[in-house]
């Protein structure tokens, strides 16, 4: 593998430009600039972060707006998806079910209790879920470092 140098093929200023976007979200000492790629020693999301890529994760996987998933509606669909949303922010971060519950709109957290439990079941009985819930922890992964 042959590591591309910047200093050769990039402008100074397109460079200076790379490095200011890029130490936002990574201090300085904490990344490389690889293949065109960066490379991040450390995770750089915040939790407000990865709770919003989990929400358009699983709404751009079933083309849904997400102001009706996380709304209060009780209609089959978008009840699943919610709960979807629910098992991916329990398993990629590390929040109580209070605060999952605060984050998605659930006052209650026995709510939260039971559509992790709902999912469990899912994913144990029902094929076509299981094979939803596999590829949006795919794409997920993708996107987030898990906890």
């Amino acid at each position: 593998m042959e590591i591309i140098n910047l200093h050769r093929i990039l402008p100074q200023s397109l460079k200076d430009e790379i490095h200011k976007c890029v130490s936002e979200f990574a201090s300085e000492n904490r990344y490389r600039i690889i293949f065109g790629q960066v490379i991040v020693s450390e995770p750089v999301l915040g939790k407000n972060a990865i709770f919003q890529v989990i929400v358009s994760a699983v709404c751009d996987y079933f083309k849904v707006s997400e102001t009706v998933v996380l709304s209060r509606t009780r209609k089959i669909p978008f009840v699943t998806y919610r709960q979807m949303i629910i098992y991916f922010t329990e398993q990629y971060m590390d929040i109580t079910q209070e605060d999952i519950g605060i984050m998605v709109g659930i006052k209650e957290r026995s709510s939260i209790s039971h559509s992790l439990k709902i999912i469990n079941t899912y994913i144990n009985t029902d094929k076509k879920i299981r094979y939803n819930i596999k590829r949006l922890d795919n794409i997920i992964k993708m996107m987030i470092v898990p906890k």
